[in-house]
């Protein structure tokens, strides 16, 4: 009897941190996807001096997050994500709007599959 009650205990504390961290992926993000429109229509407007602003609060966000980022992201999707930060970091300060805009869109997806290829789910564990 003992040992079902532990089983359970266990299962609670799987489950239960599962839903915390799918909360708090999904909240991480949703954070990184609101920065990341924010800068694609300050190019789009070529408000290239707030994109700036903007870029760097998103790598300032990124270093903040990096502990739990790096605790459960391949570092292979990190390094993607920190490239086009810098990639469009670089476009904007030359004032290339097509190429800033183009990193912007592959930021967002690579943003957006943040949640569905780690959260924790019955697909994603098995």
């Amino acid at each position: 009897m003992k040992s079902f009650w532990a089983a359970v205990v266990v299962a609670v504390l799987l489950i239960g941190g599962g839903v915390m961290f799918n909360k708090h992926i999904d909240g991480v993000t949703k954070e990184m996807a609101e920065k990341e429109e924010k800068i694609t229509s300050l190019i789009e407007e070529e408000s290239f001096s707030g994109a700036k602003k903007e870029i760097d609060e998103l790598k300032k966000y990124i270093d903040d997050k990096m502990i739990v980022l790096a605790s459960v992201v391949d570092h292979k999707n990190i390094d993607e994500i920190e490239l086009c930060v810098a990639e469009i970091e670089g476009y904007t300060k030359e004032k290339v709007k097509t190429e800033a805009l183009t990193r912007c869109k592959k930021l967002e997806h690579l943003i957006s599959h943040l949640p569905i290829n780690y959260s924790v789910t019955l697909q994603n564990i098995l």
